[in-house]
């Protein structure tokens, strides 16, 4: 992923049917925004948003 991705991910984040589960469809910026986040955390942490989804969701597995 990179800025160059934003008009198709604009357009992924700012479909009503694709975002049915979020809150609300994102707009342009947020969708940059969004972008610029992912590239932070895998830099920062090495994965992005969906990895630590899955590591919060397996590790509350495990501590059940």
């Amino acid at each position: 992923m990179s800025p160059n991705d934003l008009d198709d991910l604009a357009n992924l984040l700012g479909d009503p049917q694709v975002m049915e589960y979020y809150p609300r469809p994102k707009d342009r910026p947020e969708a940059a925004g969004w972008i610029n986040w992912n590239l932070r955390s895998y830099a920062d942490h090495g994965q992005g948003s969906g990895s630590s989804r899955l590591m919060m969701v397996n590790s509350s597995a495990t501590a059940a």
